[in-house]
C-alpha cells in the first residue's frame, strides 16, 4: 500500500470534495496530483482523479476509523466531531501540505489548510489505496 500511495505528490494540491462510506474513503482531486518521476520529483499533474482508502473488514463504519485535530492560529488544537464536519463539509476544498504514512496500524496521516486552519486527518485500519 505505501508504494502505491506514494506514487504520486500531493503537496499543493486541492481535495474538491470527500465522500466517507462505510468501508472506504474517497478524496476527489479535480485538478489532478502530481506524477513523480524516478527521483521522486513532480513533474505533470494526472488530471482528476480519486483516491479511494480501503478499510480491513473489521471496520464498519468508516467515522470509526477517523481521527481529526484541528490546528487553528496560534497553535491552539482541539480533536472534532468526524461526522458533524463531514455533515458541514469540512472535507471540501482542503489545499494538501502533506501526506505520510505509518505502518503502526496502517495509518495515513493527510496535513491539509482550509481557510485559517489547518486539519490532520489520522486514518487508520487501511488495507489498500486505490486510484481512479
Amino acid at each position: 500500500m505505501n508504494t502505491k500511495l506514494f506514487k504520486y505528490g500531493y503537496h499543493d494540491t486541492t481535495i474538491s470534495k470527500t465522500i466517507i462510506e462505510n468501508n472506504k474513503v474517497k478524496f476527489i482531486f479535480n485538478k489532478g496530483i502530481y506524477n513523480l518521476d524516478d527521483s521522486g520529483n513532480e513533474t505533470s499533474l494526472t488530471g482528476p482523479c480519486t483516491l479511494t482508502i480501503l478499510f480491513d473488514g473489521d471496520v464498519e463504519n468508516a467515522f470509526d476509523v477517523i481521527t481529526v485535530t484541528i490546528v487553528k492560529k496560534k497553535n491552539s488544537t482541539f480533536m472534532a466531531d468526524v461526522e458533524k464536519l463531514y455533515q458541514k463539509n469540512t472535507f471540501d476544498n482542503l489545499e494538501v501540505s502533506d501526506v505520510y504514512f505509518s505502518k503502526f496500524n496502517n495509518t495515513i496521516l493527510l496535513d491539509v489548510g482550509k481557510d485559517d486552519y489547518k486539519l490532520l486527518l489520522y486514518i487508520s485500519n487501511c488495507i489498500d489505496v486505490l486510484f481512479d
